[in-house]
């Protein structure tokens, strides 16, 4: 280890008690004589620390820093930390290769888990903040096992870690993980509350400001990072959970969310192995290769950077990155989807460089560019189409509101029925003439809650659904009401309500489906036939150069709280997720 001259300086507890921790015996009263002596060295040689993990300017180099090694550095870099290191690695990158290299070869979403793993150093030469993909489904359909796989490119199985923390924990992992990896599993143990601000904080990769006992400012810790997260929610639907919170635009683009299932009826994945009807097999097998090679691929895709060339390897992804973002336009240009389409374009970009090192050998070119489409077909179909995530929270909060009241809210214009307790408005018409007549306040505060109630307003104008006079430039309307006997301003509400949104929700699939490539949901096999399912192909294996060797630390600060996730592995029971092509 090095000692920094100012550490002379201080307290000479504080020193001891570093080199204590590193092994050194030291009689607490000769800790003034162990100072002096080293005060009296002539040492020549200088260390440069850095405060966390990835890219840093040292001497006019761009140099990539991990606990054990620096790449590209010219000097001895260290990184500075008391933290334990979540990094290690086990066996050499030929078995790594031979395992969840081999594996996730055609499994899309295997794929993507650990090419967004690889897209980590990428994120500063490309320019990108952090951001990532949640995989979204029901319990033990094989994502926590796709995790598992992306968290085997830097270290050991307690390189995942669990979402059940507060958003300030989340801040220190975020520290650790930079321009590597953060992998989140189980997003139902955090608190909506945390939630909230932590999507936010990960993907912007700056801490929360913090004054010193002095009163001054704290230099915040900064990242940046991917995030592979898995949970049985959504992100949306967590942060909503708490009934005064909605979830925005910007956290739903930030963290991708991705359905669990390839649609092939074998849960996350595409196929099982060859000669197998279910996928369970491929599941308990890449677990076990997650936990016995690891923390090789990483390295050595840092090391193919520099020996390369970084500004090569910049020229190559930007042209990667901009090529994927322009095929992607057939599926919309809403500036929502297209932050998305870029986040997945470097995903992309970083699994077809993989490849291309020689990583990920068995993977075909351009198997990584699928997985990232298929992804973005994904994530536009489950948030109800190409328009911007307001746009169709628009739609639903006006739908809602109908639908869950009726009439029992809305009073006859024409004909008063008697009294109507906690009116919202009025109705006119029938089928597909009528309208709904809100009163203002109430579509403000009540329908409009937690969204822009003028924003709501001029979306469901633009889309035919509200009405107003030509010549007013507010979007209330007078509407007589025979109740009263006099005019009211409204908020007057078509028919086409129940028909805009999902007619427009139909055209974006169209477009979906004319897009896919070969391999989706439509040519799974029909129950009872397993004569044409896909099965993994033969590979062969790559020869191991060395024996394996174990050099991953312990854990005792307990940085994966991932220590019972057994119900991913669950395959007992005979109506598990990955046996539905037997039934």
């Amino acid at each position: 280890m090095a000692i920094r001259d100012a550490d002379l300086h201080g307290d000479p507890r504080t020193l001891t008690a570093t080199l204590a921790r590193q092994g050194l015996w030291i009689s607490p009263k000769h800790r003034p004589q162990l100072v002096e002596y080293f005060n009296n060295l002539d040492v020549e040689d200088r260390v440069t620390f850095v405060p966390r993990t990835g890219w840093h300017n040292i001497g006019n180099r761009r140099v990539f820093v991990l606990p054990d090694e620096a790449f590209g550095a010219a000097e001895l870099v260290l990184l500075n930390t008391d933290t334990a290191s979540p990094y290690g690695y086990k066996g050499n990158l030929a078995d790594w290769q031979n395992g969840i290299g081999r594996l996730t070869a055609g499994q899309r979403l295997g794929v993507l888990a650990v090419s967004t793993a690889f897209a980590g150093p990428l994120l500063h030469l490309s320019g990108q903040d952090g951001g990532g993909i949640h995989f979204r489904g029901s319990s033990s359909t094989g994502k926590t096992s796709v995790a598992r796989a992306a968290a085997s490119v830097w270290g050991p199985r307690s390189y995942m870690r669990s979402w059940r923390s507060t958003a300030n924990g989340l801040e220190g992992a975020a520290v650790l993980a930079t321009d590597t990896l953060l992998v989140l599993d189980e997003l139902g143990v955090i608190e909506s509350r945390e939630l909230n601000a932590a999507v936010y904080q990960l993907a912007i990769g700056s801490g929360k400001g913090r004054a010193r006992r002095d009163g001054s400012m704290r230099v915040p810790p900064t990242w940046r990072v991917p995030v592979v997260s898995t949970g049985e929610v959504s992100i949306a639907s967590k942060i909503e959970e708490d009934s005064k919170r909605k979830a925005k635009a910007g956290q739903e683009v930030r963290i991708l969310d991705i359905p669990a299932d390839a649609g092939r009826g074998y849960g996350a994945f595409d196929s099982p192995r060859a000669g197998e009807d279910s996928a369970a097999g491929l599941a308990d097998e890449m677990v076990r290769s997650a936990e016995e090679r690891y923390g090789t691929a990483g390295p050595a895709f840092l090391q193919a950077i520099i020996d390369r060339g970084i500004d090569k390897t910049i020229d190559d992804i930007n042209t990667s990155i901009e090529t994927f973002c322009a095929n992607s336009v057939k599926f919309g240009t809403d500036g929502q989807i297209r932050r998305a389409a870029r986040r997945l374009a470097l995903i992309a970009a970083a699994g077809e460089l993989a490849h291309e090192f020689g990583i990920v050998p068995h993977w075909s070119q351009g198997e990584a560019t699928q997985a990232a489409e298929f992804a973005l077909q994904q994530w536009i179909s489950s948030r109800g189409g190409g328009e911007a995530a307001e746009v169709i929270s628009a739609l639903r909060a006006v739908k809602l509101f109908i639908e869950k009241y009726g009439d029992s809210r809305f009073e006859s214009a024409d004909y008063p029925e008697g009294k109507i307790l906690n009116r919202a408005g009025w109705r006119k018409g029938k089928g597909d003439d009528q309208l709904w007549l809100f009163l203002p306040e109430v579509f403000k505060t009540e329908v409009c809650a937690g969204l822009d109630s003028t924003l709501v307003a001029k979306v469901l104008h633009d889309r035919g659904v509200l009405i107003r006079p030509e010549n007013e430039r507010g979007y209330q309307m007078n509407q007589w009401i025979a109740g009263l006997n006099r005019s009211h301003r409204t908020y007057t509400v078509t028919a086409r309500i129940f028909a805009s949104h999902d007619d427009k929700v139909l055209e974006v699939l169209e477009v979906l489906e004319c897009a896919r490539f070969t391999g989706t949901s439509e040519n799974a096999p029909e129950s009872g036939n397993t004569s044409n399912i896909n099965v993994l192909p033969t590979i062969p294996t790559i020869p191991t150069e060395s024996a394996s060797k174990t050099t991953s630390e312990p854990d005792p600060d307990g940085w994966s709280f991932n220590t019972e996730d057994g119900d991913d592995l669950d395959l007992s029971d005979p109506a598990h997720p990955l046996h539905r092509a037997q039934q």
